[in-house]
């Protein structure tokens, strides 16, 4: 049985490896480095499955609560900073990227138009709380998509 090409294996949003580690060093690129010359921030955010699920079943349970005049039609992610005011059980994350998720709605007169939503009638509020890297330890820090010289400075061991 013949392999597939790398082309016949991307979805139909996807992109190939080397398209995506090219987008991970341009952002790489223009973040702050510590003294040591590793990035200081956030490199990327891990969701598990599970919440990618509740995710997922708050959108579709939206879907179901739609109007033909309001429809839910998707997802937004927008990238945040928590600044000086990390999540209390996340002193860590002070001054760290992170995505926002928010589900968005097409009116019926503007249908271009993606609208976030924030009146729920469903519990779907915006959703965040993946995990950070760094400062989490479940962080690839040594992930192909980035150069030796840009992989984060992981503190932490492998057994830990």
């Amino acid at each position: 049985m013949t392999q597939p090409t790398e082309s016949e294996k991307i979805s139909k949003h996807g992109i190939t490896f080397d398209e995506a580690k090219k987008l991970v060093r341009n952002y790489v690129k223009t973040v702050a480095r510590g003294t040591n010359g590793r990035p200081t921030e956030t490199l990327s955010v891990w969701f598990g499955i599970q919440q990618l699920r509740d995710i997922l079943g708050y959108l579709e349970e939206e879907l179901i609560n739609s109007t033909p005049e309001r429809q839910t039609d998707g997802i937004r992610i927008y990238f945040g900073n928590y600044g000086d005011i990390p999540p209390t059980d996340n002193p860590e994350f002070a001054y760290k990227n992170t995505l926002v998720f928010i589900s968005t709605y097409t009116d019926s007169k503007i249908p271009h138009k993606h609208i976030d939503y924030f009146n729920y009638e469903v519990p779907f509020l915006p959703e965040n709380r993946g995990k950070l890297c760094p400062p989490d330890k479940g962080c690839d820090c040594n992930s192909p998509l980035l150069d030796p010289e840009d992989q984060p400075d992981c503190t932490y061991t492998a057994t830990e």
